[in-house]
């Protein structure tokens, strides 16, 4: 009878031994679940109000945009819309821009914060957002009250800094006040600003700052891998864009290569091949045996018939969408979910700004449809 009970203590303790590793194993994955399981189940109540396919259809199918903002009305856009006439897609822009910042602010204050610095470019999105409006309002010579604007104060920007930014009466008198923010060295912008009165070189370089500050915080965690591959491939879209519509225009590298960014893998292999492309093919051609290529040759005809560039910049976007997704689904219960959130919201969003532009420039429904990003 002792050496039975031997035997069965014998027994379980081997059993036990045997599945400590796996006990561990899961110890560790519930501990890394659970910082995302609110943020998560808030995230899968959001996805279930974005605009359905037959919203989209509607708004497609209305006859202005006063009929679109009224569509608008009943999503979770129409928080934005009390008190603004919507009379132009300027306006219903205003309001997809109050709904991102609103919205990413939520996101922000939802995240586990061991993720939170690498998704920061959130809230840099939209303080950068603010220095894109005022510094258009100045290049456009549009007064701006800065009394009846929203003067949301932010980490680099406080209240008294943004009243002095919209009171500006050039870009000249406005960078200065940037110096010991993230954004000083616009002020080496400054020159080229002036020699070709074109905002985007600021604008760019704007961009530039935001992404190559998260990319820092990313590249430089071993536990941010997915994260860290998202952001390569959205870099490297953002420039592909460029390099398309360089190739399309004929421009040469030195024209184009402040606008590109140094981070992902596109930009070292541009720079070695760039002049050797003689045109759109040649750039698509070169890409061949990155993820990239087949799905801009697939839609190239397109671009063929008509040297629009939109057809090969859409298939980019659905590119980015599709790796959200299947981060999304591949990772359902971590940062996936959020990612996939994202990056379907950023084409809803793409969609909405699409069909308000394309209704003012009076396109039709089937000119519109080819526009937007499948979701």
């Amino acid at each position: 009878m002792v050496e039975s009970d031997q035997f069965i203590i014998i027994i379980i303790g081997l059993v036990f031994l045997l599945s400590l590793p796996l006990l561990v194993f899961l110890a560790k994955t519930v501990q890394n679940i659970t910082p995302y399981l609110y943020m998560n189940a808030r995230l899968k109540a959001k996805e279930g109000r974005l605009i359905t396919k037959a919203q989209f259809e509607d708004m497609v199918s209305a006859h202005s945009l006063s009929e679109i903002s009224s569509l608008l009305e009943g999503t979770p856009y129409g928080s934005e819309m009390q008190g603004i006439m919507i009379n132009d897609a300027e306006a219903l822009e205003e309001v997809i821009k109050k709904h991102r910042d609103t919205l990413y602010g939520e996101i922000m204050g939802m995240m586990p914060e061991k993720v939170r610095d690498a998704f920061s470019y959130l809230n840099r999105e939209i303080e950068a957002n603010t220095l894109k409006v005022i510094l258009r309002d100045i290049h456009g010579q549009l007064a701006a009250d800065h009394e009846t604007q929203e003067l949301v104060s932010t980490s680099e920007f406080h209240e008294e800094t943004l009243k002095r930014m919209y009171e500006s009466r050039s870009i000249a008198e406005l960078l200065p006040l940037l110096e010991g923010t993230t954004y000083e060295s616009l002020m080496e912008k400054l020159p080229a600003y002036e020699q070709t009165k074109k905002l985007n070189v600021i604008e760019s370089a704007v961009d530039t700052i935001v992404l190559t500050e998260i990319w820092k915080i990313i590249s430089s965690r071993d536990d941010l891998t997915l994260i860290h591959d998202y952001f390569a491939t959205r870099i490297d879209l953002m420039n592909l864009k460029v390099l398309l519509r360089a190739k399309r225009d004929r421009l040469g590298w030195e024209e184009i290569e402040n606008f590109l960014l140094p981070q992902g893998t596109l930009f070292q292999k541009a720079k070695a091949s760039y002049g050797e492309e003689e045109d759109v093919r040649g750039l698509i051609n070169s890409l061949e045996g990155t993820p990239f290529y087949s799905p801009l040759m697939e839609i190239f005809p397109e671009y063929e018939k008509t040297s629009s560039l939109v057809p090969l910049e859409k298939a980019v976007d659905e590119f980015l969408l599709s790796m959200g997704l299947d981060i999304s689904v591949k990772h359902p219960f971590g940062v996936g979910p959020l990612m996939g959130f994202l990056s379907l919201k950023e084409a809803e969003m793409r969609n909405v700004r699409t069909i308000a532009v394309a209704k003012e420039a009076q396109l039709g429904q089937d000119a519109i449809r080819s526009l937007m990003v499948s979701i």
